[in-house]
């Protein structure tokens, strides 16, 4: 790229925030130097995993274990060593990264994998007024765009998909796809093997003993026992026991009761090693070895860390145990199994990441980055990355805001909520953190004289933040309108509450704990600028793709 003086003077003098030193960031990275951008600050939370060299280039084996941020910053300089990059490890939702850290900066740039923190940057950047080039992949699909307050749409003004849903009693007891299996898996490992409140966890109601199953007498005995007695369990006795209840195998096939002495003396134990061993889908018996291995290294290695187990799919032990159970139960009920590759796609929620999207994306957000440095606003687009059709790049002029956006055009919100059963620490909790992406919020009921505060308010009160949304200490029962700021975000929004009784929704057959309505406009939106080309491809009615909503996280809702 050829830049003329003056617009190699203005990216020079430009400070930019990078947020993200993952596959696109490593590129965007590179690309910003090798630009003259030479005033850059990266903010990172992870560490380098293995799993992560195969599309992160600025990363070698001996960096694996160490801080993105500051080994992309040591790699980056060898292409500038004259550039000017601090590189800061830790979450960009911290409070030292808060206003006064943006404040400093031109232009902030994402290149971020999780939706929560594209949120908090969003909102951000809109409070300080400060343009954001946002992007994102997944697989083939990617996209950039450019935000500015009260120019653009923003990040939130584009719904994002529902993540997928599945019924309870389908995981548990009549799967018929792999996610099932997978879903369940990793409950299973959570029941026998996490903390014991996990109120969430599908398989918890198994420890108790009417239903014949204590989770801890599975654990008890002696060690070598403990692999045996589970797989037993769970693929034996509870199969057998779903059998007696005839009517739900008369339109279905049945699952078929494992025994594990019979599958470990039906072939003899291969050594699977290297690739094979991800890409290869084992046989029953090959599972069945697997997990008895896993188990008994659990019991025996990890049996400090008993009780407080979580899942995470970087961890080979768990993700073997995983995989293992998973294809079990996939072969019990006729599904055909997965390699443990696959296993893992389905339960770290992985869309696995194309290096070569990568890399086009962050040579996007360099060319966004060049025109916002310039002011030169009318050029810019949101670009899409396609892998059908006759273009795999196509522009669109940026859309306006959304007038019923509730984060950048002050729209009220209505919550519905039964009032009378519904908790204040939920409503932090359920609402305004994990619902609307606020980090440390604050409520003030100004239409009823109380001032409800943060959770870190009442730290010394736990007990107050168990009451009902009704209470007299609390009140925020119907009709209340709420204020709710989050200083860390320079977030602030109104709700309206109304009461809803539990019986006036479907909750008991899996409908929401409470409902948020707020983006009811259906008006499409202008747009702004550009040439012809551009507009025409804005304005020939097609549906515009989703942008990739690319969390690290699981999306594997459980609906009961």
């Amino acid at each position: 790229m050829v830049l003329d003086g003056a617009t190699r003077a203005a990216v020079a003098t430009s400070k930019v925030l990078v947020v993200g030193a993952g596959g696109i960031g490593c590129e965007l990275l590179k690309n910003l130097v090798l630009t003259s951008f030479v005033d850059i600050s990266v903010v990172d939370l992870d560490t380098i995993d293995i799993s992560n060299l195969n599309r992160q280039f600025l990363f070698r084996k001996c960096h694996v274990g160490m801080s993105k941020a500051e080994v992309a910053r040591e790699s980056v300089l060898k292409f500038n060593p004259s550039a000017n990059i601090t590189a800061y490890h830790g979450n960009i939702k911290d409070e030292r990264f808060g206003a006064a850290f943006f404040e400093q900066f031109d232009l902030v740039l994402n290149a971020l994998d999780n939706v929560a923190a594209r949120r908090h940057v969003n909102r951000l950047c809109l409070a300080l007024g400060i343009p954001l080039v946002e992007s994102g992949t997944q697989g083939y699909k990617g996209q950039t765009t450019v935000i500015r307050k009260g120019h653009t749409a923003c990040f939130e003004c584009e719904k994002m998909e529902a993540p997928k849903t599945f019924a309870v009693c389908t995981i548990r007891n009549t799967p018929d796809q792999p996610v099932h299996c997978v879903v369940w898996a990793k409950y299973v490992l959570a029941m026998l093997f996490g903390p014991a409140d996990q109120g969430d966890n599908i398989m918890m109601d198994k420890a108790d003993e009417g239903d014949g199953l204590v989770h801890a007498s599975l654990l008890a005995g002696p060690v070598d026992d403990v692999p045996g007695r589970i797989f037993t369990q769970f693929f034996k006795v509870d199969i057998e026991k779903s059998l007696q209840v005839k009517d739900r195998w008369a339109t279905r096939a049945p699952p078929v009761p494992l025994d594990l002495d019979d599958l470990l003396q039906s072939e003899m134990p291969t050594e699977v090693a290297g690739a094979a061993r991800d890409q290869t889908a084992l046989t029953p018996a090959e599972n069945a070895r697997v997990l008895v291995d896993c188990l008994a290294k659990i019991m025996t290695e990890r049996s400090d860390a008993i009780g407080s187990i979580e899942f995470d799919k970087d961890d080979d032990l768990l993700m073997d145990c995983v995989s293992a159970l998973a294809n079990l139960r996939m072969h019990v009920f006729g599904i055909p199994t997965c390699s443990r590759f696959e296993v893992k796609g389905i339960a770290g929620n992985i869309v696995h990441a194309i290096a070569t999207t990568n890399a086009i994306a962050a040579g996007l957000i360099v060319i966004e980055a060049i025109k916002v440095v310039t002011k030169q606003f009318d050029k810019c687009r949101t670009v899409w990355i396609k892998r059908e059709g006759p273009k795999i790049l196509v522009p669109q002029m940026l859309d306006r805001p959304r007038p019923s956006c509730f984060v950048c055009s002050k729209s009220k919100l209505v919550v519905s909520v039964d009032t009378t059963t519904f908790r204040l620490r939920d409503f932090f909790a359920g609402v305004l953190r994990a619902h609307l992406g606020m980090n440390t919020p604050s409520i003030d009921v100004f239409n009823r004289d109380n001032y409800v505060g943060s959770e870190d308010d009442h730290e010394d009160n736990q007990a107050y933040l168990d009451r009902v949304l009704s209470d007299p200490g609390v009140r925020i029962g119907d009709g209340a309108i709420l204020s709710v700021d989050d200083l860390s975000q320079k977030f602030q929004v109104d709700l309206l509450v109304r009461h809803r009784a539990t019986g006036d929704d479907n909750e008991s057959s899996g409908g929401p704990a409470f409902e948020v309505v707020g983006d009811l406009d259906p008006t499409p939106r202008d747009v702004i600028g550009g040439d012809d080309d551009a507009a025409a491809a804005s304005l020939s009615g097609k549906k515009r793709p989703r942008p990739p909503a690319d969390d690290g996280d699981d999306v594997v809702v459980i609906v009961d």
